[in-house]
C-alpha cells in the first residue's frame, strides 16, 4: 500500500470514528408487560336427587410489571393484568322429577395487578408509563333446575374484583422534559349466579408514587385511580358495590420550569339487581395542593362518583350514584398559578340508577368543587369551572313510580396575588343535576338538584381582577300519566362573590343566579314548577380604581303540558334582584341588578283544552354609595305568557322597580358624575293556535322613583316602563291585549352642578 493511499485510509476511520462520536444514541425504551393466569372454572354439579353443587372457581393469578432503568432507557412502559377468577360450576339438575336442582359454585377473585415505571436521564427526555388492570371477579354458577315439584339451586355468588395499583416515576437530571402518567384500574366483580347469587364487588384502585421532575424542563405529570364496577345480581341476590377511590397528594413533581399535575379518581358503578339488595355506588375524592418556584405551576384535581345500579322491580327504590368531591390547591412564587383551571366540570356526581317495573329511580350524587390558586408576587392566578350534580334515575315501564332527584352541586374558589398579578377568573360555579325522568309507564319526574357557588379574588397592585360565577339549578324531569307530574326545578344559591384590589385595580364581579326549570307533563301528567330565584347583595368589592358589581337573577321556566288528555302546566318561577353597595375604597362604581322572571308553562298538543300558565313576576333594584362617580342600573323582566292551543294562553309576568325597602338609587358624596337607570319590562302574552284566547301583556310599574344625587357633579337619571304586548291568535281565538303604561314625576336628582 502507498504511503498516500495509507493517508487515504486513515483519514477516512478518523472522519468514522468522529461521526460517531457526535451522532446522538437512539432513543431506547424499555417495556415490560405481565398478565396473571386466569382461575379456572369449578367442575358442574352431577344430576340426581338433589343435584351435586357446582365446585368453587380458582383465583385469578396476580400480575407484577417493573420497567425500572437509569441513564440507559429515555421511555418506559409498563403494564400489568391480573387473571380472572374462575366462574363457579352450574348445580346439577334435580332428577328425577321433583328433586331439587343443586346450588351453583361460587366465583372467584380476580387477581391483583401492580405496574412500576421508573426512568432515569442524564438528558434528553424521560417518560414514565405505567398501567394496571385488577382481574375481574368469576361469574357465580347458575343453579341447577328441577322439574315436578322440586325446587331449583341457588345460584352461586360471584368473586370481587382484583386491586389495581400503578406507580411512575421521571427523573430528568438535564434540562429537558419529564412526562409520568400511571393509571390504576381495579378490577369489576364478577354476575352472580342465576338464580340469587351475589355480584362481586368491584376491586380496589391505588396510586403509588406518580412523580416527574427536571432541572428547568417542562413536567408533566397525571395520575389516575378507577374503582371496579359492582357486578349485577339477579332474583334475590345483591349487587356488588362499586369501589369508592380517594386520593390525596399521589401526583408530584419538582421543576423550575412548567410544572402540570393532574390527579383523578372515578368510583366504580355499583351492580344491577332485580328483588335483592341494593349496591352501593363509588365515591370519588380526590385532593391536590402544590406550592412550588416554577415558571407555571397547573395542579389539577378530578372527581367522577360512580353510576347507581338498575333495580327491576315492583317495589323499592333503585341505588344512589356515588358523590365526587375535587380540591385543588396552587401556590408559586416564580410563575402563574392555576388551580382546577379546565373549564369543565372539575367534580362530577355519579347518575342514579335507572327504575324498572315499578322501582323507583336512584338519586343522583353530590359534586364539590374547591379550587384555590396563590400567586407570590406578580404572577396570575386563576381558576376556571364547575361542580355537576348527578342526574336523577329515571323509570322504564312501572306504574305510579317516582325518578331520581338531581344531585346536589357546590362550588368554593379563589385566586389571589399578593402583587401585581391579574385575576382571572371566567367561570366557576355549579350546576344541579337534572331530575330523572319517565321514559315509559307512568310515574313523576325527579326535582332538578340545588346549586350553590362562593367565589372570590383579590390583588395587591394595578393589573386586573375578574371574577364571574354561577349557581344553576338542575331541570325537573319529566312526568307521564293522569296524577303524575314532572320534577321541580332546583334552587341555585349564590351565597357570595367578592372581588378586590389594594393595588388599584379595575376589578369586576359578576353572580349569575338561575332557577332551574319545571319538568314537562306528557299523557295527563302536569308539569312541575320552574325555580325562584333571589338575589340580595351578594357581589361586593373595593378597589381604589373602578369597580363593576353585576349581579342576575332568573327564575326557572314552567313545566309544559305535553298532552291532549289534561293536565296542568307549572308555574313559572319568579326573579328578584336587589343590590345595595359600595365601593369602600373611593374609587368609581358601577353596578347592574336585573332579574328575568321564568316564562310560563306551554301547551302543545293538538286539540288539548288545558290553559297555559302566566309568566313569572320580576323585581329589581339597586342602591350605590361612593365618593368617585357613580353608575347605578336595574332592570326588571317579566316573564313571557305561555302558549296554548284550544286552552287560554298565559298572561305576562309583571316587571318592577324596587324591592322592600330599596328603590334605584345612585349617590356620590364626592362630587362625582351619577348616572342613575331603572327599566321595568312586563311580559309578553303567550300565543293561540286553535280556539283558545291569547294572553294578555303584563304591566310594568315604577313602584319606586330612580333617583340620582351628586355633591357637585353631573346627574344624569332615566325611568322607562314597557308594557308587555299581547299574543297573537292564529286560530279562531281573539289575541291578548298589550299593556298600557303611564308615568307621570318618576325620576329624580339633585345637585349643584
Amino acid at each position: 500500500m502507498t504511503t498516500s493511499h495509507l493517508s487515504r485510509v486513515l483519514l477516512a476511520l478518523s472522519m468514522l470514528v468522529s461521526l460517531a462520536v457526535v451522532l446522538p444514541d437512539p432513543v431506547q425504551a424499555t417495556t415490560d408487560t405481565d398478565t396473571g393466569t386466569p382461575g379456572t372454572t369449578g367442575p358442574a354439579g352431577a344430576s340426581g336427587n338433589p343435584g351435586d353443587p357446582g365446585g368453587d372457581g380458582t383465583e385469578g393469578g396476580d400480575a407484577s410489571a417493573d420497567a425500572t432503568t437509569v441513564n440507559t432507557d429515555g421511555s418506559n412502559t409498563a403494564t400489568a393484568t391480573g387473571g380472572s377468577g374462575g366462574s363457579g360450576g352450574s348445580g346439577g339438575s334435580g332428577s328425577p322429577s321433583g328433586s331439587d336442582g343443586g346450588d351453583g359454585g361460587d366465583g372467584a377473585d380476580g387477581g391483583d395487578a401492580e405496574a412500576i415505571a421508573d426512568t432515569t436521564v442524564a438528558s434528553g427526555s424521560a417518560v414514565a408509563n405505567a398501567t394496571s388492570y385488577g382481574g375481574g371477579g368469576g361469574y357465580g354458577g347458575s343453579g341447577g333446575g328441577a322439574s315436578g315439584g322440586g325446587t331449583p339451586g341457588q345460584g352461586g355468588n360471584a368473586g370481587s374484583g382484583g386491586t389495581g395499583t400503578a406507580s411512575a416515576v421521571a427523573t430528568n437530571n438535564g434540562s429537558g422534559t419529564a412526562t409520568a402518567t400511571a393509571t390504576a384500574n381495579g378490577g369489576n366483580g364478577g354476575v352472580g349466579g342465576s338464580a340469587g347469587g351475589n355480584g362481586g364487588n368491584g376491586g380496589s384502585a391505588i396510586l403509588g408514587p406518580v412523580y416527574g421532575t427536571s432541572n428547568g424542563g417542562a413536567v408533566t405529570v397525571s395520575g389516575t385511580a378507577n374503582g371496579g364496577n359492582g357486578g349485577a345480581a339477579t332474583g334475590t341476590g345483591a349487587a356488588g358495590d362499586g369501589a369508592s377511590t380517594s386520593l390525596t397528594n399521589q401526583v408530584d413533581g419538582d421543576t423550575t420550569g412548567a410544572l402540570t399535575l393532574t390527579q383523578t379518581a372515578t368510583g366504580g358503578n355499583s351492580g344491577a339487581v332485580d328483588t335483592g339488595a341494593n349496591g352501593t355506588a363509588g365515591d370519588a375524592f380526590s385532593s391536590l395542593s402544590k406550592t412550588s418556584s416554577s415558571s407555571s405551576l397547573y395542579v389539577n384535581a378530578r372527581a367522577v362518583g360512580g353510576n347507581g345500579g338498575e333495580r327491576d322491580a315492583a317495589s323499592g327504590k333503585a341505588a344512589n350514584g356515588g358523590s365526587a368531591t375535587s380540591i385543588a390547591t396552587a401556590i408559586n412564587d416564580a410563575g402563574e398559578a392555576r388551580a382546577n383551571y379546565s373549564g369543565g366540570n372539575d367534580a362530577q356526581g355519579g347518575s342514579g340508577g335507572i327504575g324498572r317495573n315499578g322501582a323507583d329511580g336512584g338519586d343522583g350524587g353530590a359534586a364539590s368543587r374547591t379550587a384555590t390558586a396563590t400567586s407570590i408576587g406578580d404572577y396570575y392566578a386563576r381558576t376556571y369551572g364547575y361542580a355537576q350534580g348527578g342526574s336523577g334515575g329515571y323509570l322504564i315501564s312501572g306504574t305510579g313510580g317516582t325518578a331520581g332527584t338531581g344531585g346536589a352541586a357546590s362550588n368554593t374558589s379563589n385566586a389571589s396575588s399578593t402583587g401585581n398579578g391579574t385575576i382571572s377568573m371566567p367561570s366557576d360555579g355549579a350546576y344541579g343535576g337534572a331530575g330523572g325522568y319517565v321514559s315509559s309507564g307512568t310515574g313523576s319526574g325527579g326535582a332538578g338538584g340545588a346549586a350553590t357557588s362562593t367565589t372570590s379574588g383579590s390583588n395587591a397592585g394595578t393589573a386586573s381582577v375578574s371574577v364571574t360565577t354561577f349557581a344553576t339549578g338542575g331541570a325537573g324531569g319529566y312526568g307521564r300519566g293522569v296524577g303524575e307530574s314532572g320534577g321541580a326545578g332546583g334552587v341555585g344559591t349564590i351565597v357570595s362573590a367578592t372581588g378586590s384590589s389594594t393595588g388599584g385595580a379595575t376589578v369586576s364581579v359578576t353572580a349569575n343566579q338561575t332557577g332551574g326549570a319545571g319538568g314537562d307533563g306528557y299523557d295527563g301528567a302536569d308539569g312541575g314548577d320552574g325555580a325562584d330565584s333571589d338575589l340580595v347583595d351578594v357581589v361586593t368589592g373595593s378597589t381604589s380604581g373602578n369597580l363593576t358589581l353585576t349581579q342576575t337573577a332568573t327564575g326557572g321556566a314552567a313545566g309544559d303540558n305535553r298532552s291532549a288528555v289534561g293536565g296542568s302546566v307549572g308555574a313559572a318561577g319568579n326573579a328578584t334582584s336587589s343590590l345595595s353597595a359600595s365601593n369602600s375604597d373611593g374609587g368609581n362604581v358601577t353596578g347592574n341588578s336585573t332579574a328575568t322572571a321564568g316564562r310560563g308553562g306551554n301547551v302543545y298538543d293538538a286539540g288539548s283544552s288545558s290553559d297555559a300558565g302566566d309568566g313569572g313576576t320580576a323585581a329589581a333594584a339597586i342602591a350605590l354609595l361612593d365618593s368617585g362617580n357613580v353608575t347605578a342600573t336595574a332592570t326588571a323582566n317579566g316573564g313571557a305568557g305561555g302558549s296554548a292551543v284550544d286552552g287560554n294562553a298565559g298572561d305576562g309576568g309583571t316587571g318592577s322597580l324596587g324591592v322592600n325597602l330599596v328603590g334605584v338609587r345612585g349617590e356620590s358624596t364626592g362630587g362625582g358624575a351619577v348616572s342613575v337607570a331603572g327599566t321595568a319590562n312586563g311580559g309578553n302574552g303567550g300565543a293561540t293556535s286553535g280556539s283558545g284566547n291569547a294572553g294578555n301583556g303584563a304591566t310594568a310599574t315604577l313602584d319606586v322613583v330612580p333617583y340620582g344625587t351628586s355633591n357637585g357633579g353631573a346627574v344624569t337619571v332615566s325611568g322607562t316602563a314597557n308594557g308587555g304586548n299581547g299574543g297573537a291568535a292564529t286560530g279562531t281565538g281573539a289575541a291578548g291585549d298589550g299593556a298600557s303604561t303611564s308615568l307621570t314625576d318618576q325620576v329624580d336628582g339633585d345637585t349643584t352642578g
